[in-house]
């Protein structure tokens, strides 16, 4: 009987922050079986992550301080068994080593990776020998392959003492999980983690928002909220003019508003008109027009722009 094959997916996760700013110093040890393993992910300790099946985890090390400090690390695969008493999980030690810092520099105050002048590592050993370092640059990143054995959790443990003991170091891990095996010992794949830890290490720029006035333009007729395409995900508008109060009712909605159709929303003086876009989508400002029962009226309001 011929054995089907199995095609597994080949789309590697993006770079994750499992560890982030650990000071641990209790000394590694060969893990004992344990009743339960659940994910802990982005805290200041052990970090435990789930496999999704994948065969392979790419690890880099980060840490504070000063350029080749060190500390050390052990990567445990675990197995989940079950048995009359229950669940129980297996541990396999999957790499162990020293990993040192190098010069390059990541993470910015308030950006959720801690204070700037985070190093990543440029150095990682292995001394239980399965895992492989596929990438290493002086002052640049190492990178950490290790095989996952059919593991459905992986942990990676860090310890201070066991390298400098530098009161100052801190430590950060970031994993990928991936079914490819020895791809990314060049530079375009070290780009491509410097590009995930770009988006790890920016806080989301938040756009501020923009300043919208409209009039109606002399005559109780229809006229658009802006002159041109603008977009937005999210819109506000007061009915009242600029530097004043209306003085009458004004009319919001798509191109047909006329104040004697029931395709508009009525404005009394000073009420407000919010509109905020379902997510993935977003409005056009040009779409949307106000009227009114005087020609001297208008709306004030702001905008988030995409």
């Amino acid at each position: 009987m011929t054995e089907p094959i199995i095609d597994l997916p080949s789309i590697d996760t993006p770079y994750r922050l499992l560890i982030d700013g650990s000071v641990a110093t209790v000394a590694l040890a060969d893990p004992a079986p344990a009743s339960s393993k659940a994910e802990s992910i982005g805290l200041a300790a052990n970090g435990v992550i789930k496999t999704n099946g994948r065969r392979f985890a790419r690890i880099v090390f980060g840490a504070t301080d000063t350029n080749e400090d060190d500390f050390t690390y052990q990567v445990i695969g675990w197995s989940r068994v079950l048995g009359l008493s229950g669940e129980g999980w297996i541990p396999r030690v999957l790499a162990a080593g020293e990993a040192q810092a190098g010069t390059d520099v990541y993470g910015a105050s308030g950006a959720g990776l801690g204070a700037s002048g985070n190093l990543f590592c440029d150095e990682i050993s292995d001394t239980v020998g399965e895992g492989a370092v596929i990438f290493t640059v002086a002052n640049t990143r190492a990178v950490l392959e290790v095989p996952l054995f059919g593991s459905e959790r992986i942990e990676v443990q860090t310890d201070l003492d066991g390298g400098d003991g530098n009161a100052a170091l801190t430590v950060d891990c970031f994993i990928q999980l991936t079914n490819q095996e020895g791809v990314g010992d060049d530079a375009a794949n070290l780009n491509a983690i410097a590009a995930d830890m770009a988006e790890l290490t920016s806080a989301p720029v938040q756009k501020d928002a923009i300043s919208l006035v409209k009039a109606l333009a002399g005559s109780p007729v229809p006229v658009a909220l802006v002159a041109a395409e603008t977009f937005c995900t999210s819109f506000s508008v007061r009915a009242a003019r600029a530097g004043g109060v209306n003085v009458g009712d004004v009319f919001i909605g798509l191109s047909d508003v006329i104040s004697g159709t029931k395709n508009y929303y009525k404005l009394v003086p000073d009420a407000v008109f919010t509109r905020t876009a379902r997510a993935g989508t977003k409005f056009d400002l040009n779409d949307w027009y106000i009227d009114g029962e005087t020609g001297i009226d208008g709306v004030i309001g702001t905008y988030e722009p995409v």
